[in-house]
């Protein structure tokens, strides 16, 4: 599976999007310094494995033309991204709000996350958020309140679905390995779904810990070493951004692998 987001969810963030653009834009005749209302928005994207350019950064340049923003005419983006470094994300964040930012867009748990921390005024809009409401970004679906809206993944859910196919395409696995991100904010909630999926459906998980790229080789050699029935890689922006590199290790160890978006390129 791949939960890359098409045109049509890349759309439907930049409605949000240009909702807050346009009452920012609307509001600014009101203010006294009238140089204002001339003003050209400037939006942070900002992002844990989305660098620019990009499939995704080229969906989301498209479809602000589509509302008639157009990069370096009528509004300015400012692109930050992390290289799959969570760490990193919470002084990219600080570094869009010392830039005044009208609008932040952030792609992933941990820019939502880091830009929480770094604005209570600026407003954000949520690209893919892993269960919101669980992790404290937003008071409920129908009502974010405070200062972000956007769009949710319920990944969570769909971690049974998962297990069934794998079980469908190898009725034999009994055993099978877990690999996901522990330092990424919501993603142990996934890793817990696929935990409790994986017993209902009589398969003994096995939850293994990988944060980076220096950590996946090792993962991959132990996992080839035990023989794991089946891998079910967990999403992350991390394992997103080094995708390839995970579906080369599990062809080499020979390893059946189901991922979120795990793609030979």
């Amino acid at each position: 599976m791949d939960c890359r987001p098409g045109m049509e969810i890349v759309r439907l963030m930049v409605t949000r999007l240009a909702t807050a653009i346009g009452l920012l834009l609307l509001a600014a005749p009101f203010v006294a310094d009238a140089r204002l209302a001339s003003k050209v928005p400037r939006v942070g994207f900002l992002a844990g494995s989305t660098p620019h350019p990009s499939p995704r950064t080229n969906a989301f340049i498209t479809a602000l033309r589509d509302f008639g923003y157009v990069e370096g005419q009528n509004v300015a983006v400012e692109w930050r991204a992390s290289g799959g470094r969570a760490e990193r994300v919470p002084d990219l964040a600080v570094e869009l709000v010392r830039l005044n930012v009208d609008v932040i867009v952030a792609v992933d748990n941990p820019s939502i996350a880091a830009a929480q921390k770094a604005t209570r005024t600026i407003p954000i809009v949520m690209v893919l958020a892993t269960d919101p409401v669980n992790m404290g970004f937003v008071a409920s679906l129908a009502r974010p309140g405070g200062n972000t809206t956007g769009l949710t993944n319920q990944g969570a859910d769909l971690q049974g679905k998962g297990l069934q196919l794998l079980k469908e395409a190898i009725p034999s696995a009994s055993r099978v390995a877990v690999p996901w991100n522990p330092a990424e904010p919501g993603r142990r909630a996934h890793a817990r779904e696929a935990e409790a999926a994986a017993r209902v459906l009589g398969l003994h998980p096995q939850l293994v810990g990988v944060a980076s790229l220096g950590e996946l080789d090792g993962v991959f050699t132990t996992m080839g070493r035990e023989r794991p029935d089946a891998v079910l890689v967990q999403p992350s922006h991390a394992n997103f951004l080094h995708r390839a590199r995970i579906a080369q290790l599990a062809a080499s160890h020979l390893l059946p692998t189901m991922g979120w978006s795990v793609q030979k390129r």
